[in-house]
């Protein structure tokens, strides 16, 4: 099944040679989870902090369906100090 993958920032270097701009269609196992996504683009399960499945938070055990968009993020810094 084909899902599309979405990474931000620093976990863009992950994305697959037919990426375009920061996004990635990928042919993946039926009943394949978040996890195994990652595994697949060999990101270390510790770097990604926010994932999305079609917008909406998801954990790593979230099992995915085809034409599912995924959105990687890494840990977010910056912004202005508190008061």
């Amino acid at each position: 099944m084909k899902v599309k993958v979405q990474l931000y920032a620093i976990l863009t270097k992950y994305l697959p040679a037919q990426a375009e701009g920061n996004n990635a269609w990928m042919d993946i196992p039926e009943g394949s989870s978040v996890k195994e996504v990652l595994q697949l683009l060999k990101i270390p399960e510790a770097m990604p902090k926010i994932v999305l499945v079609n917008g909406r938070h998801a954990e790593f055990d979230r099992v995915l369906a085809e034409g599912d968009t995924v959105s990687i993020f890494p840990p977010i810094a910056g912004g202005f100090p508190a008061p």
